[in-house]
């Protein structure tokens, strides 16, 4: 017995060792997946909480983190890509979202020419505009740019489509317009009007 005794004695720093070893693991808790990216030394504003960081870290093309440098860096594994930001500014993205209801609604009792994905089948559309509109002005629009070459839709294209007739169409981005040689010739255009400045 005395000899048990002994052993048991000489184990429980071991033993000790042991608990505390587990214990530590414990507390550690679950290792955080490494993030695709980990950006450090920045200024992060975040909007939210905490307002500012140090650092990010990025997963599936989400924020995963944003705090310190140095918590970031507990997400740093052997595939993640890690950048030094070098004390620049991070900004979260900045989306612009708005309607223009007005417009909108009109627009809706014009010719429509959105979602048309062909050449052929917008100015299919426009023949049935123009028929809808015997009369007066065939206004609408919606027109993909990229259906076009450069862009650019001929004139020629709306006189074969409503021959003789007014036309004016926006395009998709509201920031062109394709209209007939009838509607150049109403506003005074000609091939020899200077282009406008600018």
């Amino acid at each position: 017995m005395s000899g048990m005794g002994k052993n048991a004695r000489t184990d429980v720093p071991f033993v000790r060792l042991l608990l505390c070893a587990a214990l530590l693991c414990a507390c550690a808790g679950p290792r955080k997946p490494p993030a695709d990216a980990v950006y450090l030394g920045g200024r992060v504003y975040t909007m939210g909480t905490p307002a500012r960081a140090q650092a990010l870290a990025v997963r599936g093309g989400k924020v995963v983190f944003a705090g310190s440098d140095r918590a970031a860096r507990g997400f740093v594994g052997p595939g993640t890509r890690v950048s030094d930001l070098q004390g620049k500014t991070v900004l979260p993205g900045l989306i612009d979202s708005h309607v223009h209801p007005l417009t909108s609604g009109v627009a809706m009792g014009e010719c429509v020419l959105a979602g048309l994905e062909t050449r052929e089948r917008v100015l299919e559309k426009i023949r049935l505009c123009a028929k809808a509109v015997p009369e007066g002005w065939v206004r609408g629009g919606g027109w993909e740019l990229p259906i076009f070459p450069d862009a650019n839709p001929d004139k020629a294209l709306l006189d074969e489509a409503a021959p003789g007739r007014l036309v004016y169409l926006d395009s998709a981005d509201g920031h062109s317009a394709w209209v007939s040689a009838k509607a150049l010739e109403a506003a005074g255009i000609t091939k020899d009007t200077p282009d406008p400045p600018g």
